[in-house]
């Protein structure tokens, strides 16, 4: 005949070892310390994740813009001072061209002059708006267009406007700005002070 051992009364070190191995589950107020905890860090962290991302589509618009102007200026540079047409911008700033800028290629062609860019690998897509992931480029605002430009080195500007012709209260928001502060930028076409926001 072999004893039962019962495992509770050898001593205090076997007792305290057999609660921790059998203790099955957290108490009630273990559970709500955890969850009050997870709410506070998420009451911290959703609205500076949020602002976050809004405020990146108003720095990649400033990113945009800059590389944009700067490609126009570099045209300018190449091209005896010329700037690009408003009707082949797009093409004149990603393509090879003569010193005249009228004679366009996707590939240098030393023999026939074309030799000057390309300025842009692509143009950047538009990151706010109601044309948001639009690219080409047009004098007057209107549906899928990204960027305004009305030729003669003009300061390329977004096209943040909808089809009524009106800046959204979603693109004022992203920009945190007023409307008539954004709507004087875009009338003197210097966003810088609105972007810097």
């Amino acid at each position: 005949m072999t004893a039962r051992r019962d495992r509770r009364t050898h001593g205090p070190i076997t007792r305290s070892l057999w609660r921790a191995q059998f203790r099955g589950a957290f108490s009630l107020v273990e559970l709500v310390i955890v969850i009050v905890v997870i709410g506070i860090v998420a009451a911290i962290a959703v609205p500076r994740l949020t602002r976050g991302a809004t405020q990146a589509g108003a720095a990649a618009l400033r990113s945009d813009l800059a590389t944009l102007n700067r490609a126009v200026e570099l045209y300018r540079a190449e091209h005896e001072g010329r700037a690009p047409t408003a009707t082949h911008i797009g093409l004149q700033l990603t393509n090879y061209s003569n010193a005249a800028g009228n004679a366009l290629s996707a590939t240098a062609d030393p023999g026939n002059g074309i030799v000057f860019g390309p300025y842009l690998r692509e143009i950047p897509a538009i990151q706010i708006g109601p044309n948001k992931g639009a690219t080409r480029f047009a004098a007057v605002p209107g549906d899928d267009i990204a960027w305004l430009y009305t030729g003669n080195g003009a300061t390329i500007l977004p096209n943040l406007f909808d089809d009524s012709m009106a800046v959204p209260d979603s693109v004022i928001d992203q920009l945190n700005t007023t409307r008539d502060e954004l709507e004087a930028a875009i009338e003197t076409g210097d966003l810088n002070a609105v972007l810097r926001n």
